[in-house]
């Protein structure tokens, strides 16, 4: 069995662990609405919260994907007999079609890849003009080398960029940036987790340990939300629609 901060997840069946949980979610969807959305791609979509709620607020086409098969599992136990596509399957290399997707709603996923072939691919995927809703981990001008080295082998993230970064990144990975603004590191109180006699003490301490860090690091580590929309002029995936 691994023991690590996503199998935590998994194991404890938490959902809505990004940063301001499920409020930023609905928060997020009143903006997002605005736009055309007649297909919905969750990329790391956990346990399903994220598409819980949509199945409730819109009739579009909902698809969660995850790389993690346990994640996958919870997710069609929430979602089941629900309007939802469910695939596991890498965000490196998404099973979508060019200009396939009107929106995408990441949640705490960049983070834990390599950022920039995963915002190109979510470029890929999406629509001239489509929108992409991240939210992301974010490291503040303090956030000193050792912090970062602890919080990255924690969580076993690729990288943690600053506010200046992740703007950066997605200008490169040809976005233009609507809206932004800061979240809580934590989540709102809407986090699920299920505790059970048979739960291995070790998943318990790893949660214990993120709770000791996040409040740590509250002003140094802060999470932000970024609602971006793919540029409307293709300059690079030829075979986009």
């Amino acid at each position: 069995m691994e023991f690590n901060y996503t199998s935590m997840l998994a194991h404890l069946n938490i959902a809505s662990a990004h940063p301001g949980g499920l409020s930023a979610t609905k928060k997020a969807w009143e903006q997002l609405k605005k736009y055309q959305h007649h297909c919905i791609l969750d990329a790391g979509c956990g346990t399903g919260k994220t598409l819980e709620f949509l199945t409730e607020v819109t009739n579009s086409r909902l698809i969660g994907i995850d790389q993690d098969q346990a994640m996958i599992k919870l997710a069609k136990q929430r979602l089941k007999g629900k309007p939802v596509e469910l695939i596991q399957g890498k965000l490196q290399k998404l099973p979508f079609e060019s200009g396939s997707i009107d929106c995408i709603i990441s949640e705490s996923v960049v983070s834990f890849n390599h950022v920039e072939p995963i915002l190109s691919e979510y470029n890929r995927v999406l629509r001239p003009g489509g929108i992409l809703l991240l939210i992301e981990m974010t490291g503040d001008q303090t956030l000193t080398q050792e912090m970062i080295k602890e919080v990255e082998q924690f969580y076993q993230i690729k990288s943690i960029l600053s506010l200046d970064e992740w703007i950066e990144s997605l200008e490169k990975g040809q976005f233009d940036l609507i809206d932004y603004f800061p979240l809580s590191a934590t989540t709102d109180g809407d986090a699920e987790l299920k505790i059970t006699p048979d739960t291995n003490q070790i998943f318990l301490d790893y949660l214990n340990h993120h709770y000791h860090r996040i409040e740590s690091f509250q002003k140094e580590l802060i999470g932000y939300q970024f609602f971006c929309q793919k540029k409307m002029t293709e300059q690079t995936n030829d075979d986009s629609i």
